[in-house]
This record gives C-alpha cells, sequence and structure tokens, in this order.
C-alpha cells in the first residue's frame, strides 16, 4: 500500500489518496471515501459507485 498526502501551499493536509493494488481510493482527512479508480476498468467512481470520469481523476476529487 502506498500512500500520498494531498496539502495545500500552507500545509494545510486536504486528503489522502492510496494505491491498494488493484485500485487507488481517494479519501478525506478524516478517512471518508470519496472514490477511487478502478485500474481494471480504467475509470474513475465517486464513493456511491457512479461514474465520475474515464482514466485516473482520484487527485480531482480532493
Amino acid at each position: 500500500m502506498i500512500e500520498k498526502q494531498i496539502r495545500l501551499p500552507s500545509g494545510q493536509l486536504i486528503g489522502r489518496i492510496t494505491d491498494v493494488g488493484n485500485r487507488i481510493e481517494a479519501r478525506r482527512t478524516d478517512g471518508v471515501l470519496l472514490g477511487w479508480y478502478c485500474k481494471a476498468s480504467g475509470n474513475t467512481r465517486l464513493a456511491n459507485g457512479h461514474l465520475y470520469c474515464w482514466g485516473n481523476g482520484v487527485q480531482m476529487l480532493l
């Protein structure tokens, strides 16, 4: 598992992007799932399962 912290220029943490094998997840600072990118299908979905975009768009969720 590889985790990348996303911060504002001021240093404030706004979220985390985590590679968990078959997908890449975007989570808020409190750990709530915002969405994920599925490597097998090549699309990004919101936490409720709706299609957000084609390709890796997890950074746009934060």
